[in-house]
């Protein structure tokens, strides 16, 4: 598994309470915990989700690419 799919993983084993959102290709995942010690995860996982896509914008040259990424499910 890659890191984002491991932490979504540990997000859920701690115990995060998680609501899916779709709208056309969108998809939104809000993860939330009364527990401050899973606050704290959420909080990680979510700046180190926006500093790596702010890495691969930089590589991509702000293009993006094909979100066929070699994984056999959505995120």
């Amino acid at each position: 598994m890659c890191g984002m799919c491991m932490s979504y993983g540990a997000l859920m084993m701690a115990g995060a309470s998680i609501d899916y959102l779709t709208s056309g290709d969108t998809h939104v995942a809000v993860f939330s915990s009364q527990d401050a010690d899973v606050v704290k995860m959420i909080l990680t996982h979510g700046q180190r989700t926006i500093d790596e896509y702010a890495k691969w914008m930089a590589t991509e040259g702000g293009e993006g690419h094909d979100h066929g990424h070699g994984h056999d499910h959505q995120h």
